[in-house]
This record gives C-alpha cells, structure tokens and sequence, in this order.
C-alpha cells in the first residue's frame, strides 16, 4: 500500500468522524428547537442570567453607557412599525431626486479618500530615501524588507546594527540613539 493511500484512508476516516459528530449536533439543536416550550426556557434562562449578581453588575454598567432619558423613555417597535419603517427606506432609495442625491454623496465621498490617499502617496514618495543593502540598491526601506521578508523595524535594526552593511544614499539623516533630549 502506497503512502498516498494511507493519507487518503486516514482523510476519509476523520470526515466520516465529523461528520458524525456534526450530524449529532444538529440533532439535538433540532430537537431542541422543536420544542415549543424551549424559547420559553430561553428567555427564562435569559432573565434569571440578569437577575443574577453579575447579571446586576452588568445591568450597572450598561446603564451609565445609556443617557437617563433614554433610560426612562425605552423606545420598544412592535413588527407593524419595523416593516413599516423598512418600507420607508426601500422608497426613499427609489425616489430619483434622493437617490441623485445620495450618488453624489458617495462619489464626492470617494473622490475626498482618493484626494487624500494621492496626497499621502506623494508626500511619502518625498521622504523615501533609497537604501544600499548587499543584496543590491532599494528604492525605500519597506521595499528592501519585502526583499529579505522581515519587518520594516526589523530592517531599521538592522541599519542601526550594522551600518557597513546596510546604509541610506543621498541624504544622510542622523539616526537617533536613545529618547530624544528635551530643549
């Protein structure tokens, strides 16, 4: 019998094994569901979990979150004003004028992030400076740490470690050594 064999015989018997044990699950979660009386032990077992001491810490902590306005004034939506409320939504995106409208939003929104990724794109290829390594020259230190496939502060420690080695071309930059001194 080949090794290929045995590997397939082996994949074979543990999805069987999963399968088992997944279809068994699913059972009982059936069951479980089945039942008409088991949200009534859920929703039991929900209020007996806030009722009980760390239930109550919770509630503490969830209600400093909560304004006492809202608090006081609990906002509860019975099905009839959730549809209705989705109905709105679903029409509104069907009306042209708001429609037209909310395209222009999202394209003036994208054209912003663009601006702003050029922006940064350029602003970063003006502080990049090349970088002789012994493997060859790069262009930025991000580059060369794709190169050797280690981080880019791996890549500074190592400019640091070893100058000879690794160095910037063109200006040269102090490296700091050490936290900056106050003025």
């Amino acid at each position: 019998m080949k090794i290929q064999d045995i590997n397939k015989l082996l994949a074979q018997s543990r999805d069987q094994k999963f399968r088992k044990k997944t279809d068994g699950q699913l059972e009982g979660i059936n069951k479980r569901m089945s039942d008409p009386t088991w949200h009534l032990q859920q929703q039991k077992g929900v209020q007996k979990a806030w009722n009980s001491d760390q239930g109550s810490k919770r509630k503490i902590a969830n209600g400093k979150k909560i304004s006492k306005w809202r608090q006081n004034n609990v906002v509860t939506w019975s099905d009839e004003q959730r549809a209705q409320a989705s109905k709105m939504r679903k029409q509104l995106h069907k009306d042209p004028k708001f429609r037209k409208a909310y395209e222009e939003g999202l394209k003036n929104r994208n054209m912003q992030s663009k601006k702003v990724l050029e922006t940064n794109k350029r602003l970063g290829d003006a502080r990049r400076r090349k970088l002789q390594t012994p493997d060859g020259l790069f262009e930025s230190m991000k580059i060369a740490a794709e190169f050797y496939g280690i981080g880019i502060s791996t890549m500074s420690e190592r400019i640091r470690k070893y100058p000879d080695k690794y160095q910037y071309i063109g200006e040269n930059r102090a490296i700091a050594k050490g936290p900056r001194k106050k003025k």
